[in-house]
């Protein structure tokens, strides 16, 4: 499917956390901070390199739970489990099972959120070039306010939190309630996320998938089907949506 031009698309929906918003301490950080209170003292690539382990392990078992090759676990056991694969190359083979359950009993430092400070310049651009804007999210209810906060709700005509409307992504029936919502059809509707799930949903419920690529990392998800474009930093989207298919 193409990436279509701003003719074209009529609604740009975009992700919350991670893509409009970004965690304060990182996601790293706090894994280095977890580690530190159960025992293991982690230098930053370490946890970088832990943290990674862990997202992609429950990534794929995300994928492998929404196609049906896997019963869902209770949340206890999905987190050892993880937390196991994540500490692998950190702890030798006869410490891993105690460390990875001393880490899920560690409680997290306090995060907040900060606002990305490329997006509502982006954001504005493209509201001047006549593109409607949404957040969907898998977000708790708090949401809206957050987004106010930082001088970003304005920007969106809808704003769809998971908590707020009972289902997660990468279950369509969110991007579904939001598309209704808005009264947007989805093949002239485009998603704007950093995580793959975020690809595997918006695809599914039929929309374009734009993938926030910081990072430039290489697409390596076999059991998803690849982004139609990507972008490494909001500043270059509004030269994607007008760039001619």
């Amino acid at each position: 499917m193409p990436v279509r031009s701003l003719d074209d698309l009529t609604w740009l929906f975009c992700d919350a956390a991670g893509t409009l918003l970004l965690p304060q301490p990182t996601e790293a950080e706090v894994f280095k901070v977890r580690a530190a209170r159960a025992g293991l003292m982690l230098t930053p690539e370490q946890a970088e390199h832990a943290w990674s382990k862990a997202t992609r392990w429950a990534l794929e078992q995300e994928i492998r739970q929404h196609a049906g090759a896997a019963e869902p676990v209770p949340e206890d056991q999905f987190l050892l489990a993880m937390h196991v694969a994540a500490l692998h190359d950190c702890v030798a083979p006869e410490r891993l099972p105690q460390a990875a359950a001393a880490f899920v009993r560690t409680r997290p430092p306090g995060m907040q959120w900060r606002a990305d400070p490329e997006a509502a310049p982006v954001l504005a651009t493209l509201l001047r070039a006549g593109l409607r804007l949404g957040v969907v999210s898998n977000f708790d209810t708090a949401l809206p306010q957050l987004l106010e906060r930082h001088g970003l709700a304005d920007y969106f005509a809808v704003i769809v939190a998971s908590a707020a409307v009972g289902v997660a992504k990468p279950d369509p029936a969110i991007m579904h309630h939001a598309l209704q919502q808005a009264g947007a059809d989805p093949g002239s509707s485009a998603y704007l996320g950093d995580h793959p799930l975020d690809i595997l949903c918006a695809h599914e419920a039929g929309m374009t998938a734009i993938w926030l690529n910081r990072g430039q990392a290489t697409w390596d998800f076999t059991h998803i089907t690849a982004p139609d474009a990507q972008v490494s930093g909001w500043p270059e989207l509004p030269d994607l949506l007008a760039a001619s298919p």
